[in-house]
């Protein structure tokens, strides 16, 4: 027994076209080594101002996927930036009394995992974050003097999981609501500079 079928486009429901010995054409798309490479271009976004007052209302800054659905953002690290007269790890920055402390985290595939939650002080953040340590003692990820009489202190974070197509960080996948999100619970408008610079891969699709 014998089936007559019929091959169409599922959008069209037009058929397929076959040569004379009703053979299907399949043709394959191929890429240049070049346009591999090209897949890949280096990402750099940095969130700036974050020295702001969210202590009546809470201020947010976010890092959102591509919106087009065109191409992944590959996060591999992100490096915190407190700027002020003096960096102490009992402070915020050089700010005390700091009672709500400062929030940021990733969302991805709704699910938000939490990088720092309420730090309150700089030592704080550097133990939440889990980053890269750098100098010794008192001098623990600072950066003194580096504009004039301020100081900084900077912690470098580096994400290891391997996203579904192989490179180390995480993914916000193309036309997702992924993300990063930073929000200050706190008057930080005492602080000359407070912000987040993120560095990866665009992966075009």
């Amino acid at each position: 027994m014998s089936v007559k079928v019929k091959i169409g486009d599922s959008g069209s429901s037009r058929e397929a076209r076959v040569n004379k010995a009703y053979a299907l054409s399949v043709s394959q798309e191929h890429r240049t080594a070049r346009q591999e490479v090209n897949l890949f271009e280096e990402y750099r976004y940095t969130i700036t101002g974050m020295n702001v007052d969210g202590s009546a209302t809470p201020q947010s800054f976010t890092l959102t996927a591509d919106g087009t659905g065109k191409y992944d953002l590959i996060i591999q690290q992100v490096e915190i930036f407190i700027a002020d007269s003096a960096i102490s790890y009992n402070r915020f920055g050089n700010i005390s009394g700091v009672t709500n402390g400062w929030d940021f985290y990733a969302t991805l595939s709704g699910n938000q995992k939490d990088i720092c939650t309420s730090a309150t002080t700089n030592g704080l953040v550097l133990i939440q974050s889990q980053g890269e340590k750098f100098g010794s003692g008192t001098d623990l990820n600072k950066v003194p003097s580096f504009s004039g009489t301020t100081d900084a202190l900077l912690v470098r974070v580096k994400f290891d999981a391997i996203t579904n197509n192989g490179l180390n960080g995480i993914r916000l996948a193309a036309g997702s609501v992924d993300s990063f999100t930073s929000t200050v619970n706190d008057n930080f408008t005492g602080l000359d500079n407070f912000e987040l610079r993120f560095k990866g891969l665009i992966h075009y699709l």
